[in-house]
């Protein structure tokens, strides 16, 4: 842990524009920053060109820069009002790192200097002060504010022991273009992801390779839709022919679905084949021009080559196999999320949505996006493994993606068709927000609600069914959702409610940054690690013990609860009690609902002038046929579904309830069921009936 006193007493210390717009910082400088500047009487250094280039966001394009710099100038104008911070330099001074630098080399001989910035250039380039001979000096240290809003510094080990630049651009050059127009007198580059978070140990290989986008598109591609001529489609043992690999055998088909099947092949990659009626002149250009751009990510199932068959005939592609099963059937109900990862808790939900969104996070920083965020199309290993399939459908350029589904679908473009137009990264936001909250409520759609409309209409309305702050709809579905909700971070709750509610959205970087955040403060025990918690979250001060009435163990409860309570007189039970006396309660509701169809079976159907089978249900209105809705009867001595059986093994005479049938019986005697050797007629399987799913329901809670 550093010693932020110790660093302020001992040092300098400046702080560039890239660190206070990181959204971590704001925890940093409300918080520990804040204490240590009022405990030792210090103030921070600040370049004026810092103000000039923050207001200069205020008003940028780009939504996601201007939430930025919103939030600095607010912590910016409070340091200032406060004297937290020494202002110095003009609007004539050069680019902010320029100054920092110019200062750093003149000064490190009089003073101790510590910069905090989140630039790993400029970094770089402070630090190597350090190994300059021609000037002896005083140490510089360099820190940066980390994804938990903590002071880190930085490290540039580069491997053999020694301390060195790792790679940075030459300053000269990343000035030029500057003054060229470059944001704030950054690198023209792009940014390396991690490098901007300063997350040191998620950088890895490939975030050292300079980034290769599409461009953006501009309108729909026209043409294309003739059918290319196919000869013939290859199938299980047949071989294509690939200009990158070869002739490569295709294996088993693996899968099967609209548009084609997907095999096996003998290059460990799988391959997708077309159906006929897919293989079009634009589908093979779209794989065409994905090709042009390197996706190597592991976990995206990227086009690696096109294949033809023996004729050179487009028919298919080669990419990388995937590893799980779908995020749809494996995660979006508790029964198969437990089954199929018994061992997780919240943390690993949590973490999951950060490796997804890491995932979504590199396809955008490569203008791709996915269009149709489909948890069918998403594979999950575990946590930290997930694996995007079915990318040729991904937006690419002026290709759109034809596809989506309502509930990842934006309001604004619910009901389009979706190859009519090209979809923008704030309709993604959309979905991406919504596969997050799915993900933390494990397969509850956002918009669903008690009492609402279809899907479609309340995201139209944007009718968003939970609380946030003094808002509520009252509308949040019963069972575990409500809890869940209110145990998330505060920030991941506004981010949602923004983005559902007020349509506000978040940028993924944005909602990736507030999801370690939350999985910090999981680890940390500040947030709830359950899975399905059975009771709100108590705010701090707030939480008090009582004894259930029922099971008698102690729970944390609201102060307010027990104060109505109390107030009300009535015992306190507890949601475990709670739940299973409506689930017992719902059970003797439907035994009473069997044993009323039981005795009036509303759809049986006597064959007339036949005699009644052994084990056949009779027919209650005096007729002896049996009915086509044979069942079997309880066991000897036994009390089974059509009433108690007699010791003989036969079925004892049927008693009417109360209610009685709406027409009156016949006259004569009630028939029994008679024993018999005949065949029993198969029953039919009972469809459930509300009742019963609501008792599946809540017993799967």
């Amino acid at each position: 842990m550093i010693d932020l006193n110790a660093i302020l007493l001992k040092h300098k210390v400046f702080v560039d524009t890239s660190s206070w717009m990181f959204p971590p910082s704001e925890a940093f400088f409300h918080g520990p920053m804040e204490q240590a500047l009022r405990s030792t009487g210090q103030k921070l250094v600040l370049p004026g060109k810092v103000l000039e280039e923050v207001k200069k966001f205020l008003n940028h394009e780009d939504q996601e820069k201007r939430t930025r710099s919103r939030t600095a100038a607010s912590i910016l104008q409070k340091y200032i009002d406060e004297g937290l911070v020494q202002v110095f330099g003009s609007q004539n001074d050069p680019f902010t790192d320029q100054t920092i630098l110019y200062v750093f080399q003149q000064f490190r001989v009089r003073y101790h200097l510590a910069l905090i910035t989140q630039d790993k250039g400029l970094a770089t380039d402070v630090y190597n002060l350090n190994h300059q001979r021609a000037v002896s000096g005083q140490p510089i240290r360099v820190f940066r504010v980390n994804m938990h809003g903590q002071l880190s510094e930085w490290r540039f080990d580069d491997g053999s022991g020694t301390q060195a630049a790792p790679g940075a651009a030459p300053r000269h050059g990343r000035h030029r273009e500057a003054r060229q127009g470059d944001d704030a007198g950054q690198s023209p580059h792009p940014k390396k992801p991690h490098a901007e978070l300063g997350v040191d140990d998620e950088q890895t290989a490939e975030d050292d390779k300079p980034i290769i986008r599409f461009r953006l598109g501009t309108h729909v591609e026209s043409g294309g839709n003739e059918l290319m001529s196919c000869r013939h489609l290859p199938g299980e043992g047949d071989a294509v022919i690939s200009a990158r690999y070869g002739q490569v055998r295709l294996g088993e088909p693996i899968g099967r679905g609209g548009e084609g099947d997907i095999y096996r092949t003998d290059t460990g990659l799988v391959c997708k084949i077309y159906k006929k009626e897919k293989l079009t002149q634009a589908r093979c250009e779209k794989l065409k021009l994905m090709l042009t751009v390197p996706v190597e990510r592991k976990g995206i199932c990227w086009p690696r080559d096109i294949v033809t068959n023996q004729y050179g005939e487009f028919v298919g592609y080669l990419m990388d196999a995937a590893e799980g099963k779908p995020m749809q059937t494996c995660l979006f109900a508790k029964p198969v999320l437990l089954k199929n990862f018994p061992d997780w808790t919240r943390a690993n939900l949590v973490k999951l949505c950060h490796t997804m969104l890491s995932q979504i996070e590199y396809l955008h920083e490569r203008n791709i996006i996915i269009g149709d965020i489909n948890p069918m199309n998403i594979l999950i290993k575990n946590d930290r493994e997930v694996y995007f399939v079915d990318t040729d459908s991904y937006q690419i350029e002026n290709y759109p993606c034809p596809v989506g589904t309502v509930n990842f679908t934006a309001p604004e473009i619910q009901g389009k068709n979706f190859g009519t137009f090209l979809r923008t990264f704030e309709h993604e936001y959309f979905a991406v927000a919504t596969l997050i909250f799915m993900t933390l409520l494990p397969g509850k759609p956002p918009y669903s609600q008690q009492g609402g409309g279809t899907p479609e209409d309340n995201i139209r309305k944007m009718d968003f069914p939970y609380p946030f702050g003094d808002d509520s709809t009252g509308k949040a579905p019963d069972g575990p959702w409500r809890f869940i909700w209110s145990h998330l971070t505060y920030k991941v709750k506004e981010a949602l409610y923004k983005t559902f509610k007020e349509n506000e959205r978040v940028s993924v970087s944005e909602l990736k940054f507030l999801i370690q955040q939350y999985h910090y403060s999981i680890v940390k025990q500040w947030s709830s690690d359950e899975l399905f918690p059975m009771s709100h979250k108590i705010p701090e001060g707030k939480a008090v013990m009582m004894t259930c009435s029922k099971c008698g163990q102690e729970k944390q409860v609201h102060i307010n609860h027990k104060q109505k309570l109390e107030q009300a007189g009535k015992p306190f039970i507890c949601e475990e009690c709670f739940q299973r006396n409506r689930l017992q309660r719902l059970q003797r509701m439907q035994a009473a609902a069997a044993g009323t169809t039981a005795a009036y079976p509303g759809n049986a159907q006597p064959k007339l002038g036949g005699t009644t089978q052994a084990g056949t249900r009779p027919r209650t209105g005096g007729s002896t046929g049996p009915t086509t809705n044979a069942r079997p009867a309880g066991p000897t001595g036994t009390k089974g579904p059509w009433g108690p059986t007699g010791p003989t093994g036969t079925g004892a005479t049927v008693r009417k309830p109360n209610a009685g049938p709406r027409t009156p019986p016949q006259a004569g005697t009630r028939p029994q069921v008679s024993p018999g050797s005949g065949a029993q007629k198969a029953q039919p399987a009972r469809k459930k009936s509300l009742l019963d799913r609501l008792i599946d329901f809540l017993s799967n809670i």
